[in-house]
């Protein structure tokens, strides 16, 4: 369902599922990834950032580092998108 919304661009029902999602698990690092480019897409940039950052520690506590490098590249995106 989260990846049909944010498909059809209908980011603010990404937004709800990945957070009852993150509710139940908040270790969850798919509902971060989709949580981050939903808000990123409606222009919160700034919980966008708090939320790649969140999955990035996450992700290397876990010593994940498929996980590791997805966030690194989303957070250098957003750097770029707010320069």
């Amino acid at each position: 369902m989260v990846e049909l919304s944010l498909a059809l661009k209908d980011y603010s029902t990404v937004i709800q599922c990945t957070e009852k999602l993150l509710v139940q698990d908040p270790n969850e690092l798919f509902a971060l990834i989709f949580l981050g480019r939903a808000q990123a897409l409606t222009g919160d940039l700034t919980r966008s950032k708090e939320t790649f950052s969140r999955g990035l520690s996450l992700a290397q506590q876990a010593q994940d580092e498929e996980n590791t490098t997805k966030f690194e590249n989303f957070l250098k995106m957003l750097e770029g998108a707010t320069q």
